[in-house]
């Protein structure tokens, strides 16, 4: 697998795009900037309503996108895979719900129709994002899917656990009383607003103080840097712990994880969710900063990506 950092063309046709129709103001900005496929679907989860939802609604309609149910996301998306040949995919994370970006790579990582993925993701402005990471409730943790459960391996290995850091207050704590693991990697995103990495830091200062865990600094623009960091931990540290990846903060981050576990090695790590279940009573709009990251992945060696 390659990944390589692209400037995002918005005047470029894809056969495909992928994106969501949320509540979130930030989740229907790919439409709003007039991006074209010849196939344009939009994942609409249960039970959403208020906020942005009816304008981005009305937003995907005027763009002609196909709004489709969550759960038929992925036979819609295999439809359309079905018989293609050299197909332009792009799929913007963005406002995505992590287990539908989790299922997303595990079905580009093994059709066999796809070698070549563009991901897009549109940072937040750093006031909405912190107001929607503040919400506190009832945490669960546990593989994101089955397919990102990582290789059984004996317990006799001593546990590493790699934390994506972000403004959501207990999740770090609650999974390192969870796992006790031997070994600690905490990724924190840096970014044009310096806010965010100042207020993960202050949040986190018990945790980052610690003689067990390594601190390790990310550029949210960059999804190649992101992945190439995790890969080289997961090939150098894989041998001697049974490594866990648990993505908070940024999306970008989980999708660069999920790109790392879906390398089927003898060592892969298994990549968890630690998040609220269920619908927020609260919910808080989110609005995009203006920038849209983009990166393309190659899924097989044997492919130009050129």
């Amino acid at each position: 697998m390659r990944v390589r950092d692209v400037a995002f063309n918005r005047t470029q046709q894809f056969d495909i795009l992928v994106a969501t129709c949320g509540y979130e103001r930030r989740s229907s900005y790919l439409a709003r900037l007039g991006v074209a496929a010849a196939r344009k679907l939009a994942v609409v989860y249960p039970g959403t309503v208020g906020l942005s939802f009816a304008s981005n609604r009305a937003i995907y309609e005027a763009e002609a996108w196909d709004q489709v149910a969550e759960r038929e996301l992925l036979d819609e998306l295999a439809r359309e895979l079905h018989g293609a040949v050299h197909v332009s995919l792009c799929i913007d994370v963005s406002s995505m719900a992590r287990r539908t970006i989790a299922n997303m790579v595990e079905l580009v990582s093994e059709h066999p129709n796809v070698g070549v993925v563009q991901f897009v993701y549109c940072p937040a402005r750093y006031e909405t994002s912190a107001r929607a990471a503040a919400v506190v409730r009832p945490l669960s943790a546990g593989p994101i899917t089955p397919y990102f459960s990582g290789t059984l391996r004996s317990p006799s290995i001593p546990i590493g656990l790699i934390v994506g850091l972000g403004l959501e207050p207990h999740r770090a704590d609650g999974l390192i009383e969870l796992l006790e693991p031997s070994r600690l990697w905490s990724f924190v995103a840096s970014s044009e607003d310096e806010r965010f990495a100042t207020d993960v830091l202050s949040m986190h200062s018990s945790l980052l103080g610690g003689t067990r865990s390594v601190p390790v600094s990310y550029d949210v623009h960059s999804l190649s840097d992101i992945y190439s960091s995790l890969d080289s931990l997961v090939f150098s540290a894989g041998l001697r712990y049974r490594l866990l990846i648990a993505p908070s903060g940024p999306k970008i981050f989980g999708l660069a994880a999920l790109l790392v576990g879906a390398n089927r090695s003898d060592s892969r790590p298994a990549i968890w969710r630690v998040g609220v279940e269920g619908a927020i009573d609260a919910p808080i709009d989110v609005l995009e900063a203006g920038d849209v990251v983009s990166a393309v992945v190659t899924l097989s060696d044997h492919i130009d990506d050129a």
